[in-house]
């Protein structure tokens, strides 16, 4: 019988894409021993005619090249290729999950906005002890938001808001004008008033997910509690978060790119990743924020790691 199975989890997003490796012994344990991620920015001027464009492309089948050596020197058993908005709205999105089959082997499942935040919401309910919340996962290309209620995904709607498409659309690398600031704040505002449901999450706690929201956490925790070893499970008060989008508004890329904690292939893109959730604690009038580090992938495991229960890997009883 065998004593081990190692799954991978490829997330391809607009921004990056991520792969996680988990290895699970038939005696119930599980650990991540693999996370890699790159930085592709697949999304990058898709414009009107939402085409993926040839450098981009090429970016992604590089990093894919990669994490297919780093599989094979890991033996994995099976691997879940998951991608997200960039590709479901792209036009061409055919004929590039054909190339990328072709040129590096991975089947990608294109997956919906809704299906991407029933993982996120998965992923949240396995790593943290919280029953009511809104969910907002922040990607390059989408804004996935969610209504939890005592753990379960009530609502779940995903919109064209991610960081790289909203600082494309309002152009914010730079410092923001207070016509720029109007505009994005306005356009995300109008977006959100169409989701009827998300005035029932009027007061609750909203949980964070997504490269620009973690690294405005990692931002805050750095200059706040230097010595905290870990983002995850990080609350932030609303106000604070206030206080550094104003601080980052002012700023222009190179004052930006000096804030300890800022990845600095992030920095054009911050204002675009962050302003989404600004406009959610205002429409909700939410008192905190909480960070989760944990979201699609295990979802996505969690889901993988139920199969194997249900065709007995496991040796013992439950």
């Amino acid at each position: 019988m065998k004593q081990e199975m190692r799954l991978a989890v490829l997330d391809l997003g607009s921004n990056s894409v991520r792969m996680e490796i988990y290895q699970i012994l038939a005696d119930g344990y599980y650990e991540s021993i693999c996370q890699e991620k790159r930085l592709v920015r697949l999304s990058e001027r898709m414009g009107k005619e939402k085409t993926l464009k040839v450098i981009p492309i090429q970016r992604t089948l590089e990093a894919l090249k990669e994490f297919k050596k780093i599989l094979e020197n890991n033996q994995v058993d099976e691997v879940r290729a998951l991608a997200t908005e960039a590709v479901r709205r792209a036009a061409n999105r055919k004929e590039f999950l054909r190339q990328v089959r072709q040129e590096t082997g991975f089947s990608f499942r294109i997956i919906t906005g809704k299906e991407e935040a029933a993982y996120d919401c998965r992923g949240v309910a396995f790593s943290l002890h919280v029953n009511d919340y809104v969910m907002i996962d922040t990607g390059g290309g989408s804004v996935e938001l969610a209504l939890v209620r005592k753990g379960k995904m009530q609502h779940a709607v995903s919109l064209p808001l991610g960081s790289v498409i909203l600082s494309e659309k309002w152009q914010l690398n730079g410092r923001m004008t207070a016509e720029q600031c109007f505009n994005v704040m306005l356009d995300v505002s109008q977006a959100f008033q169409k989701v009827a449901w998300l005035q029932q999450g009027r007061g609750l706690p909203i949980v964070m997910l997504g490269g620009a929201n973690r690294m405005l956490g990692r931002i805050h925790m750095l200059k706040n509690h230097p010595t905290r070893k870990s983002l995850h499970n990080y609350t932030i008060f609303t106000r604070d978060i206030f206080q550094m989008f104003r601080r980052i508004i002012m700023t222009d890329i190179e004052e930006r790119k000096a804030i300890p904690g800022m990845e600095t292939e992030r920095a054009d893109i911050i204002i675009g990743g962050i302003t989404p959730l600004v406009v959610l604690l205002l429409d909700l009038e939410s008192e905190k924020t909480i960070v989760c580090l944990e979201g699609l992938r295990m979802g996505v495991f969690q889901e993988f790691y139920q199969e194997l229960k249900e065709k007995n890997f496991f040796y013992f009883l439950y």
